[in-house]
């Protein structure tokens, strides 16, 4: 179920009964939005078939600052016992000035003491585009009080905005490094298309770029009054232009939502994404330019669109 303003308010899963040859509930979530169309939380329930009726499952608050950007949320889990809702994790955002989040703290509530656990946190760095170049990831070590890398993530574009190459690592802490873990790269042609996808794994035993695959991807010249643009991105918006419709492909739908933005920085849309293809129906804003805003897994993509 959608609001006036496209936002989704309510989803329900079912599940099949084979022996009672009909769909059961399964699932639901509740979703809540400000008046800005920021998404302030939800709540998710699993259907008691002793009962037939909803129980709480878990819920989330979410904050935002005066651009828009979620700056605080706040997890909990039910507690059937109790009866009440317990805190599970906190997590704390900040931004640069163009709005891509540059730091993640991550907290864990700890149920027989009673207090905020620190967990880590995730640092982000991008290019002059906005596309993200670097992300680090720490533990927290509550013996000596310090962050300890963990994870990293680096990426390459070219002057287009294409991803050339991705490379991820894990932390050595004996001998103090980091070691490759995987890495993908990319070619495209003359016209944005990607022609060649190449993974590799890091083979520790020589220390070299070990085993992978390879894909090489051809085009015709035919072409139909349907286009999809063909990119290596985790994110594609298409077409652009576009009349009012389009169209947002995700690779990896896991916790991904858009917030679409006029040029002067007003929120003007805002709807979680769950499916790997979602289509949303712009007809209601005016013509011109949008920025386009994509919360994926760590990752924020920003596109700019153009309606006419």
């Amino acid at each position: 179920t959608f609001d006036a303003s496209g936002n989704q308010i309510l989803q329900i899963d079912y599940v099949w009964d084979s022996y009672a040859e009909n769909f059961i509930p399964k699932t639901k979530s509740e979703i809540f939005y400000d008046l800005n169309g920021n998404e302030t939380g939800w709540i998710s329930y699993v259907w008691d078939s002793n009962t037939n009726s909803w129980k709480n499952n878990a819920k989330c608050e979410q904050f935002y600052d005066d651009s828009g950007n979620n700056t605080f949320r706040l997890t909990y889990d039910w507690d059937s016992q109790a009866r009440d809702w317990i805190y599970r994790g906190k997590y704390n955002y900040s931004y640069d000035d163009k709005g891509n989040m540059i730091l993640q703290e991550e907290y864990y509530w700890h149920i027989y003491r009673d207090l905020w656990i620190y967990g880590g946190k995730k640092e982000y760095a991008y290019d002059d585009n906005g596309n993200l170049i670097l992300r680090i990831g720490y533990g927290w070590d509550s013996g000596t009080e310090t962050h300890i890398p963990a994870t990293k993530l680096e990426k390459v574009y070219d002057i287009h905005g294409n991803k050339l190459l991705e490379v991820d690592y894990y932390w050595d802490s004996n001998n103090n490094d980091w070691i490759p873990n995987r890495k993908e790269e990319f070619s495209f042609d003359t016209s944005g298309n990607v022609i060649l996808w190449a993974n590799q794994n890091w083979d520790t035993a020589y220390n070299e770029w070990g085993k992978g695959w390879k894909a090489y991807y051809y085009y015709s010249d035919i072409t139909s009054g349907y286009k999809e643009p063909i990119t290596n991105e985790d994110i594609i918006c298409y077409p652009n232009p576009s009349s009012g419709t389009v169209w947002i492909k995700i690779y990896q739908p896991i916790e991904s939502k858009i917030m679409i933005y006029m040029i002067n920085g007003k929120l003007v849309y805002s709807k979680k994404l769950y499916q790997n293809i979602t289509e949303l129906d712009l007809s209601s804003l005016q013509q011109g330019i949008y920025v386009f805003k994509i919360y994926n897994n760590d990752n924020i993509y920003v596109r700019k669109v153009i309606l006419k």
